[in-house]
């Protein structure tokens, strides 16, 4: 039986019951292990192998001009954040951004947490720092 929570689609169900407390335990190993996957830090290099992935399957825009990704990082944990730097920002649409959370989700085996996606165009200026 799959059931989906409007706005949070990853979020795992987990059943249990107040009167006879069945499964308390079970949420309480689920939550232990859905604050080691929200906790987690991606290193850089294993972050932009699995960019390089997004980058080849879906870097499409119906918008002109051809939508770039050149690195990201993770910027924090609690939610996982991951900071793309891009050409320019308009070329990503919702569609793209979700996508991407999901398929970061999956490379990075974090399905089950939600995934904070921030975009920042990389500048003439930033390509020499």
């Amino acid at each position: 039986m799959s059931k989906v929570i409007p706005n949070l689609p990853h979020a795992p169900i987990a059943f249990t019951t107040a009167k006879d407390g069945k499964n308390i335990g079970g949420v309480l190993d689920l939550a232990t292990e859905l604050f080691k996957q929200a906790s987690v830090k991606v290193s850089t290099g294993k972050l932009n192998k699995v960019i390089d992935v997004l980058r080849q399957e879906k870097t499409s825009s119906k918008r002109a001009g051809v939508p770039r990704i050149y690195y990201g990082t993770q910027v924090s944990v609690r939610p996982v954040s991951i900071l793309l730097f891009v050409n320019r920002i308009n070329l990503f649409d919702e569609n793209f951004r979700r996508y991407a959370v999901n398929r970061l989700g999956e490379l990075l085996g974090l399905e089950e947490v939600p995934i904070r996606l921030l975009l920042r165009e990389r500048t003439r200026r930033s390509f020499n720092d």
